[in-house]
């Protein structure tokens, strides 16, 4: 399929989900378009499930007049019947009679029907549409019982911070449309270059929901995940054949925040090892993290996604978390910031945390901590955590690197002298420079002191611009402005840049090229997307020496790039696309990382633009120079004055 007609059709899907979505209730939309998608990909893939002739693709097809709601009714049926391990019970499935009309649902069937949702072939409209679809469900505006619903980024932060294995086992207690264990299996299939063999758990307790990620995990191609309806604080359900609490490798979930509970309904009660918070007063949350921790193995890893009131609330709060701390329990505490999370405009953070006895004796106990409240893009109404966010937390975490406000690992001592307080601020601060206090020589003289200068002397240089181009060196200390004044030379300054921005574009240009050829020969093996490490650390390489973008900024764009792309990677990653066709996506490819790279630049080089005025207005002009023109116009008023017969204001 061409790009224009992946587009085409792509469109011509969201115009039908319009039509539906302002006729039914929200839930009930989202259903009724994955149910159809269900029924297709079950027909598309033979074996995978039973598929009696009422639920065929060939069937609905044959039987769209003059009922095709009830057809669809009955297919689905059908399907869940022959199939209740994976999908049902019947209860929760949706009715395609109610709040639709029989020319709506076939414009949904027509459009379904030109979507491959083979597995191994699944072209890139069937993927764009399947996760649109998925998209629109999480985005919806709202919350139900303080559940915020996640956005995928979050989910892939969290799944790449805990780097699960093939073969390892994954659990989310509160997994709501399934993204969690959906990321991790596709995590860890594009790690290893075939599908993984993840052992995955979830529970959800609203019905609706539970529907939705039993139809979000079987059009991914999962069959095979363990799936509970029930409340997972109060009555777990993943338990093992001796009646214990199961334990997995990973516990990656996003609670509902800010819940009551009842102590005598929760089963396993030991669970709560480190202590029992108020149960009114909307505090369950630390509760919820207890379960995580109860269920990790003793080398497991666990995320949770916590309000910020976790860090420091006071009670028995502050006691659970002096436990847990001491207990070495908590590995990490990453803030978030504002407006990312669907339904809610409060910062969160991700608690991650380690199963017992995971740390190696001679390493000494403490917290790594990232402050990332700025890693985000400002939307209109929803701020966004971009991959290239993404990239810089997890690298860091990773990596345990300090990045002056940004991250840094705080010993175990420092937090017990701040009561056990995790509040994120406290340790890294994202504005750690005071301000610029002002320089009075430079106020009375002018000038600029040369130390402001070579603060940020490398950001020019990298840019090809000469210090000498842009001040006259008075003494050791300051810096003056050319002749012609610091205006004239902000005109200068794209001229100053063009050869070094040339130089990046010509780097970027060559790495391309060289990767065009690869991935041209990778997709015919079969191996784009596991070598996602090797490119980006080919890009780095091709593009850190001219230092026009700093490493943060590289790993940053291919992020934004390769993971913006994802869908048309694994197109070529099949080698099912045509020698045209893999042209015409490598040209896309190709084009949308130079515009990307150009981009940086603009912005990079504007930055500096806009730096050298600041210097100008602020340092430009002395107090000497103000004296003066005072006099100036002084005098000026004073023989004007004279002349018109007047006596001098200024005498007295």
């Amino acid at each position: 399929m061409k790009a224009n007609e992946r587009r085409e059709l792509t469109t011509a899907f969201r115009d039908v989900a319009g039509i539906l979505t302002g006729r039914l209730d929200t839930g009930n939309y989202h259903q009724i378009a994955l149910s159809v998608l269900v029924l297709k990909w079950a027909s598309d893939n033979p074996g995978r499930l039973t598929v009696p002739p009422e639920a065929s693709w060939q069937h609905i097809s044959n039987n769209m007049a003059p009922a095709l709601g009830h057809t669809l009714n009955s297919a689905l049926h059908a399907l869940a019947h022959e199939n209740n391990q994976v999908l049902g019970p019947p209860g929760y499935l949706p009715d395609f009679t109610k709040g639709t009309t029989a020319s709506e649902l076939q414009k949904l069937v027509d459009l379904t029907a030109r979507i491959s949702l083979v597995d191994q072939e699944l072209d890139i409209a069937g993927s764009e549409i399947r996760q649109e679809l998925i998209e629109q469900f999480l985005s919806t505006p709202g919350k139900t019982h303080g559940e915020f619903r996640t956005p995928r980024s979050v989910i892939d932060l969290m799944v790449r911070l805990a780097q699960p294995k093939d073969d390892q086992s994954f659990y989310d207690p509160f997994m709501g449309s399934g993204g969690m264990l959906i990321a991790a299996q596709e995590h860890v299939s594009e790690k290893i270059g075939k599908p993984a063999t993840l052992t995955l758990v979830g529970q959800e307790r609203n019905a609706g929901t539970f529907t939705v990620a039993q139809m979000n995990l079987l059009l991914h191609g999962i069959t095979d995940a363990t799936l509970y309806r029930d409340d997972s604080l109060a009555h777990p359900r993943h338990i093992d054949s001796d009646g214990e609490l199961r334990c997995f490798d990973h516990v990656l979930t996003n609670p509902p925040f800010s819940m009551n509970y009842s102590e005598h309904e929760l089963d396993f009660a030991g669970r709560m090892e480190y202590g029992w918070t108020p149960p009114r007063g909307k505090k369950a949350d630390l509760m919820n993290v207890q379960h995580v921790l109860a269920s990790l193995k003793p080398g497991g890893t666990g995320a949770v996604v916590s309000p910020h009131g976790v860090l420091f609330r006071g009670g028995s709060e502050q006691e659970i978390r002096r436990r847990m701390v001491l207990d070495d329990r908590i590995a990490g505490v990453i803030g978030i910031g504002p407006n990312v999370f669907y339904g809610t405009g409060i910062p969160a953070c991700i608690l991650v945390l380690k199963g017992k006895n995971q740390s190696p004796p001679d390493q000494p106990p403490g917290i790594f901590f990232i402050n990332a409240e700025r890693e985000i893009t400002t939307g209109r109404s929803q701020n966004h955590l971009d991959p290239r966010h993404i990239e810089k937390i997890t690298d860091t975490y990773l990596r345990k690197r300090t990045l002056v406000g940004f991250s840094r690992w705080v010993p175990l001592a420092e937090i017990a002298e701040n009561a056990f307080n995790l509040n994120i601020r406290r340790y890294v601060d994202t504005n750690p420079h005071p301000a610029l206090m002002p320089d009075p020589k430079a106020i009375l003289q002018g000038g600029v002191p040369a130390g402001v200068i070579q603060a940020d002397s490398d950001r020019f240089r990298a840019y090809g611009i000469s210090l000498a181009s842009l001040f006259e060196p008075r003494n050791d200390e300051y810096w003056d402005f050319p002749d012609d004044g610091y205006e004239a030379v902000l005109t200068r300054i794209p001229a100053f840049t063009s050869s070094a921005e040339d130089d990046f574009r010509t780097r970027a240009t060559g790495w391309w090229q060289k990767t065009a050829e690869r991935l041209t020969g990778l997709s015919r093996e079969g191996a784009v997307l596991v070598n996602r490490d090797q490119f980006k650390n080919s890009f780095h390489s091709a593009l850190s020496e001219s230092g026009i973008l700093d490493e943060y900024q590289l790993y940053g764009a291919f992020a934004d790039w390769w993971d913006g792309n994802r869908g048309t990677l694994k197109w070529l990653g099949l080698g099912k696309a045509s020698g045209s066709e893999r042209q015409e996506l490598l040209d896309e490819l190709g084009d949308g990382l130079l515009s990307l790279l150009n981009a940086l630049v603009a912005t990079g080089r504007q930055e500096l633009i806009n730096l050298y005025r600041s210097w100008g207005e602020r340092y430009a002009v002395s107090l000497h120079d103000l004296e003066a023109r005072r006099d100036a116009g002084a005098s000026r008023l004073e023989e004007r004055l004279q002349q018109l017969g007047y006596p001098s204001p200024f005498r007295h």
